[in-house]
């Protein structure tokens, strides 16, 4: 029995850190990511309107799929997805330089394959042509609003609207983009308090087994 005790007590003890170390560490940053994006507010960050696409530009480009946690041994997933661009003449929004393009829509084409793929060309979901109307929103300030950044441009990586362009004029509901930010934080929060009770639960259960049940 006091051998069991004394197991039991080491293993809680590592338990206990490595879930409440993980725990601590995602409640901390869901906070500091809800704190950072919980000024977002899409309906004073853009004005909404409607533009006219006047082209449609396609390209197809190799990536890593999935999350960096897929990777093993260096060797991670690779794709090959299709992009397409949209030319917006966003005039009714007061954008008067040429046509704006609109932050890319990503189609996957193949999720274990570079480019070119075997697989064809996947058109496009939202199938806009050159002279169709399509709600759009301009950013009122295009200088202060926090914009995405994967950092392949050698920049600092970071969240934000998602642009295409230096005036930010999107074909994509900013405010759903903005809630997203929003609550990736209360997720993190969520998920680090969930540890930590999994941490607790694993070892009430170590202490029945080591203290309560015969040997």
């Amino acid at each position: 029995m006091a051998e069991n005790g004394t197991d039991y007590l080491i293993r809680s003890v590592c338990v206990l850190l490595i879930f409440t170390s993980v725990g601590f560490l995602l409640v901390v940053n869901g906070y500091y990511t809800g704190q950072r994006y919980a000024d977002l507010d899409a309906a004073a960050d853009f004005t909404k309107g409607t533009c006219t696409v006047t082209a449609v530009q396609h390209s197809a480009r190799s990536g890593t799929a999935g999350s960096e946690f897929q990777c093993v041994g260096g060797n991670c997933p690779q794709s090959c997805d299709d992009y397409y661009v949209y030319f917006l003449d966003a005039t009714s929004l007061g954008v008067l330089e040429a046509p704006q393009h609109s932050e890319p829509e990503v189609v996957e084409r193949s999720a274990d394959q570079l480019c070119p793929s075997s697989t064809p060309q996947q058109p496009s979901v939202l199938g806009l042509e050159a002279g169709d109307a399509v709600p759009c929103w301009a950013a009122t300030d295009p200088t202060s609003i926090p914009r995405h950044n994967s950092g392949a441009d050698g920049m600092q990586p970071s969240e934000g609207y998602i642009c295409g362009s230096l005036r930010c004029v999107k074909i994509n509901d900013p405010a759903t983009e903005a809630s997203a930010l929003q609550s990736a934080g209360s997720g993190l929060v969520v998920g680090g308090i969930f540890a930590m009770v999994l941490g607790l639960a694993l070892i009430a259960m170590g202490a029945k087994s080591a203290f309560f049940e015969p040997v």
